[in-house]
């Protein structure tokens, strides 16, 4: 008799499996930053989750592994039946400076043993750029496709399989396109992204920018720092509205604030010519030393407007 109430008392619960779910794909909502930081404050695990989110990813604040890690850990300690783990972990992985990366990738492998979905798109992540384990894309692709079912971040990153095969087929094409809507609706940013994308490149009908422009909106609207340097592209080019360098050049100072190269690159541009802002050369050289590290174009620049500076000083 107690195994039968136990049972149907059991049957009456959500399956761990869909609390795990809401979860996960809690940390794309598109809440207020101080709002979190306010709900946080009071133990609210899933604000805390969405902070550290975008202190790693650099959404709508500075790229900062160290502070992603704290609001990971404090979201770990207030509920186990949350993705804070995962998280946590995954943060470790990519951050070596933290000084846990190693132990960040057992992490991950226990949270996958125990059948975690974040877990697993986070390490097949790993897998994927080889950060920490061996490469392996058979790997990376195996877990995503297990965790693709309830989990948005999984949705995007298969999606990204399919789109970069070697030559991708309009049935890839289509597989990809239906995961990303399903990522988008979720509210995944990524997602809204390639997107984007793919009205800007017409796959599956005629170029839309308007509509490129509405996903790349919807991105911004998150923080997201790729969504924000395309959306100032569309501004420079007039695609999908009016054109504005002006405008254009405001969105590559907001992409370039979160770190993102080719906005840095972007920004010098359009220092260097007055292009949306007023000419400045000592502009120009800070965000083509920023970016240069990370994009030889910046780089060629840097050193061309270096050389053009040497030479205007010798000739007085």
């Amino acid at each position: 008799m107690r195994i039968l109430f136990l049972a149907l008392l059991l049957s009456l619960l959500p399956p761990l499996s869909a609390a795990f779910a809401q979860d996960a794909n809690a940390i794309f909502a598109n809440a207020n930053p101080f709002d979190d930081s306010a709900q946080a404050s009071k133990g609210d695990v899933k604000a805390q989750l969405r902070l550290g989110y975008r202190f790693l990813t650099g959404a709508n604040c500075v790229m900062d592994a160290r502070r992603a890690s704290l609001h990971f850990a404090a979201a770990e300690a207030q509920s186990r039946w949350t993705s804070a783990s995962a998280w946590l972990g995954f943060t470790y992985a990519t951050a070596p400076a933290l000084g846990k990366a190693a132990e960040g990738t057992m992490m991950l492998e226990d949270m996958v043993r125990r059948g975690d979905m974040v877990a697993k798109t986070l390490l097949g992540r790993l897998y994927q750029t080889g950060t920490g384990v061996p490469k392996s894309p058979e790997n990376a692709r195996q877990l995503f496709l297990e965790a693709a079912p309830r989990f948005a971040l999984a949705q995007t990153y298969l999606a990204e399989v399919y789109l970069n095969a070697p030559s991708p087929s309009p049935a890839d094409y289509s597989i990809a396109h239906g995961l990303l809507v399903k990522a988008a609706a979720a509210g995944e940013p990524r997602s809204m992204v390639h997107l984007a994308f793919f009205h800007m490149q017409g796959f599956g009908g005629q170029k839309d920018f308007t509509r490129a422009a509405y996903w790349l909106n919807r991105a911004m609207e998150r923080g997201d720092g790729i969504a924000i340097y395309q959306r100032g592209i569309f501004y420079g080019k007039g695609w999908g509205g009016p054109r504005s360098d002006k405008m254009a050049a405001a969105l590559f100072r907001r992409s370039a604030d979160l770190g993102y190269a080719p906005a840095q690159t972007a920004l010098g541009m359009c220092y260097a010519t007055g292009k949306g802002v007023d000419m400045d050369a000592n502009q120009a050289l800070k965000w083509f030393g920023m970016a240069a590290p990370k994009n030889e174009f910046a780089a060629r620049q840097l050193a061309a407007l270096r050389a053009k500076i040497h030479q205007n000083i010798k000739k007085k």
